[in-house]
């Protein structure tokens, strides 16, 4: 009799076990099909593309203002029409003080490096 118990106690031990894990014995196929689909590879994305020859990348600049204050003009593209011309975006020129006008867009004559002003 005393085999007999031991052997109900393990048998309701492994059951317990089982119940805790999921309940069956058998695989429940949801949990496999998220199982994959969570450890399977992301997709590799393509290459950025590379920015066309006649752009130009301006990066932020600071110009003395007739107040004494500096103008902040943000960095942005600029196309090359033709050489020594360039046509640049609206671009918005802001004051330390906060206060900010928009340069309107067009063609300027001269390389970024050049200019004196946005």
């Amino acid at each position: 009799m005393c085999g007999k118990s031991a052997a109900s106690a393990v048998l309701a031990g492994l059951l317990l076990i089982v119940a805790q894990l999921g309940g069956s014995l058998r695989p429940n196929p949801a949990l496999n099909q998220l199982d994959r689909a969570v450890r399977q590879p992301l997709p590799t994305l393509p290459p950025a593309p590379a920015p066309r020859s006649d752009q130009l990348w301006v990066p932020d600049r600071y110009f003395p203002s007739t107040t004494g204050s500096n103008i902040h003009v943000p960095g942005h593209w600029e196309n090359r029409q033709s050489d020594g011309q360039y046509y640049l975006p609206p671009l918005p020129a802001c004051t330390s003080a906060g206060q900010c006008v928009t340069t309107p867009a067009g063609v300027r004559p001269q390389a970024p490096d050049n200019r004196q002003s946005p």
